[in-house]
């Protein structure tokens, strides 16, 4: 490992992340908003402010829209050059483990850490999305770092003025990646650890807290102060008062919040390795110093944090998980491998993997078994059911000493990813709608209605409606009615708004304007477990958000009517949608003839 640990972790990373990155549609919601938020700073020559279907984004502050930038300006517009940002923040935070391990004559022990943060399935997920969470991550990362090295330098190298640059445009750049969490996980993590997980003096001069938080808010600034004016203060008030406060008050889509819930993801977020932290618990008193306890300080914080925010994801609690492998295998003993492991440890490890094994095992015979009919969707399911079994394999494998059979497991999963993204690919909707939008004029009206996702505005390249002002405000005035109960009680507000939107659609595709608009309206939506099911012969599949027009009777003489059919990944529902394209739009081709 220590001459050649470098190109495997670099090759790890890359067949983990990398394979189908290029052919994978963009899937997130937020993929698309951040990709072509990017692409729209770009066109305006901006860099303060994100723009988003032509109107401003206050999601995050512009540190991924830069790093973004600088890969379109190499690669091009495509999800390769939305993703590879994630990808490198990744491995930054996988190389950065290996030298803290290092630094704590742990070497060998820290390329198995980076190796488990690699592989682990909330990494696997997240270590390659157009997102901010991953540049974050590494910037937390190296800000904890910092902190370390400056309350316990290393004997006889004095590098402090180097941690101490490390240690500030960290907090900085993890401010400018996803706002304030960036600053508030370091902090909050010195502080469990000075005052409840070690609990001894420590040497706040070498930190330089007084000299160094200026520098931080120097570059927090130098880009705040002008997006403050030139939005009118509108990047605070939404940026933070709705993205931030607002989110951790209100539960995310109406789900209920558990008290419990970050603990509970664990069992999935951490897969495979999970399967070793029942062994490992036994040795945390034993061998318990300054590096647990602050390892163990800046694995606690992100739950505490999140511990009481409404919008649960599990995702946001990432920041913790580098901290968790470092220090469950700082603990670690020879004795594991020596003396064999307890029968706690082999009851934990053995039940933990039988349940995703089997899982993943019925999974495969419920999507192979059904016969259902779209075999770019079945294959695709079963390919992720088999990145399953393969990721139970590598923690098998790493358990009995098995390398090149793991190695094959990680082979499998990249080749299964390949083939995977090509196959999400034949599935997406928005991919074939944008591409026969191509050849339109540019200043052509667009209205998605039922169908309003922002990958569409990603793939298009355009501007689009998502909605009608008719829709919208009839839509407000059925909730204000049911709130205020003054219904009639005779029929659902589902089926009044169903109703309603089926009265308006008709009002505006028989309009003068709809002659000149291109329309995308949803015809009804599956749920994809229902399919299957109903693919057994079992219970037949419900429709959702079905609109019930004769969308081809409604405006076939003005319009060229297609359907297309597919998964809304952002969803996991399969979709059906009517493409919509006015007679007497001529293709810029026929505009360019007619020039001629």
């Amino acid at each position: 490992m220590d001459r050649y640990g470098c190109w495997l972790l670099i090759l790890v990373g890359a067949l983990m992340l990398l394979p189908g990155s290029a052919d994978m549609p963009l899937l997130d919601r937020d993929e698309p908003r951040f990709s072509q938020a990017t692409w729209e700073m770009m066109g305006r020559s901006e860099w303060v402010v994100p723009y988003f279907n032509g109107e401003y984004r206050f999601d995050k502050p512009p540190l991924t829209y830069w790093w973004m930038r600088a890969l379109y300006w190499i690669l091009g517009k495509s999800e390769l050059g939305a993703r590879l940002h994630s990808v490198f923040a990744t491995m930054l935070v996988a190389f950065g483990m290996v030298a803290f391990a290092a630094r704590l004559k742990r070497k060998p022990l820290g390329w198995v850490a980076a190796f488990g943060w690699l592989t682990c399935m909330q990494v696997f997920l997240h270590g390659r999305l157009a997102l901010a969470d991953m540049p974050m991550v590494a910037a937390i990362f190296f800000a904890n770092r910092a902190w370390f090295e400056l309350l316990f330098p290393e004997e006889g190298k004095e590098r402090r003025r180097l941690w101490f640059w490390v240690l500030y445009i960290s907090l900085g750049l993890g401010f400018l990646a996803k706002g304030p969490l960036g600053i508030v996980v370091p902090m909050l993590s010195l502080l469990l650890f000075r005052f409840a997980f070690w609990r001894k003096p420590l040497t706040w001069r070498s930190l330089k807290i007084w000299t160094g938080l200026p520098v931080t808010f120097a570059m927090i600034a130098a880009w705040g102060i002008p997006a403050l004016i030139s939005t009118d203060g509108l990047f605070w008030d939404i940026g933070m008062g709705k993205h931030v406060i607002e989110r951790g008050v209100e539960a995310f889509n109406d789900r209920k919040v558990l008290p419990f819930y970050y603990l509970l993801t664990a069992l999935f977020s951490l897969f495979p390795w999970f399967a070793l932290l029942g062994e490992r618990f036994r040795w945390v008193r034993r061998d318990w110093d300054a590096t647990s306890a602050f390892l163990v300080s800046w694995t606690v914080v992100p739950y505490l944090v999140f511990l009481g925010y409404s919008t649960q994801l599990p995702h946001y609690v990432l920041p913790a998980f580098p901290a968790m492998f470092l220090w469950v295998l700082h603990v670690w003993q020879p004795v594991y491998v020596d003396k064999g492991v307890s029968r706690t440890g082999l009851v934990w490890f053995w039940s933990y993997v039988g349940i995703w094994v089997t899982a993943a095992v019925a999974g495969l015979v419920w999507v192979l078994g059904s016969g259902l009919a779209v075999d770019s969707l079945r294959i695709g399911m079963a390919l992720l059911f088999g990145i399953l079994l393969c990721m139970s394999g590598i923690v098998v494998c790493f358990r009995f000493r098995k390398w090149v059979p793991m190695f094959l497991c990680v082979l499998g999963i990249a080749v299964s990813q390949w083939v995977l993204g090509i196959h999400m690919r034949e599935l997406s909707v928005s991919i074939p709608v944008s591409e026969q939008l191509e050849g339109l004029p540019r200043e052509t009206r667009l209205v998605g209605v039922g169908y309003a996702e922002p990958s569409l505005v990603f793939y298009s390249g355009r501007k689009w409606e998502f909605g009608l002002e008719s829709i919208d405000k009839r839509a407000a005035e059925i909730r204000a009615s049911q709130e205020k109960g003054t219904d009639n009680g005779l029929l659902s507000q589902e089926d009044r708004m169903r109703q309603m939107i089926r009265q308006e659609l008709t009002k505006e595709l028989q309009s003068d304007q709809a002659k000149q608009t291109v329309y995308v309206l949803l015809d009804h939506e599956y749920l994809v477990d229902q399919m299957i099911t109903e693919a057994w012969g079992g219970k037949p599949a419900g429709k959702r958000k079905e609109l019930g027009l004769d969308v081809p009777a409604l405006c076939g003489d003005t319009h060229s009517v297609t359907s297309v059919i597919g998964l809304n990944f952002a969803r996991s529902r399969w979709s059906k949608v009517w493409l919509c394209i006015p007679n007497t739009i001529p293709s810029e081709n026929q505009c360019l003839s007619l020039d001629i």
